[in-house]
């Protein structure tokens, strides 16, 4: 299984290929786009799936989006990084709080590396 990344160009809205990935994600994203997502129960509105991603952190995160009441239900995809329980639903501001930390963490760490500025 593979999954192929497309790019928008934030002008035009016109798509390119960006690249194909087989990393540990692609599995997780299957299982939470396809059972795992059936099974959920969600109050009645607009919603959108997106992913999330953010490289740093090496986090993947599935975002149920209510498009209309502006909820937001995230799942972090497995391997989620210490702190982040991967495939537990969370609300914006409680992933947000569990985040936080572990960028400052990655970020300290980062800036003490031999050789950085």
């Amino acid at each position: 299984m593979a999954a192929i990344e497309l790019a928008v160009d934030r002008h035009s809205g016109a798509m390119s290929f960006a690249g194909v990935n087989t990393g540990p994600f692609v599995d997780s994203t299957a299982a939470a786009l396809g059972p795992d997502l059936a099974q959920l129960t969600l109050e009645p509105g607009d919603w959108a799936v997106r992913l999330l991603r953010i490289p740093a952190l090496y986090l993947c995160v599935v975002w149920l989006a209510d498009t209309v009441a502006g909820k937001n239900l995230l799942t972090p995809l497995a391997p989620a990084p210490e702190g982040i329980q991967a495939g537990r639903l969370y609300s914006w501001d409680e992933l947000s709080d569990v985040l936080l930390p572990v960028a400052r963490s990655k970020l300290a760490a980062d800036n003490t590396e031999p050789g950085r500025a």
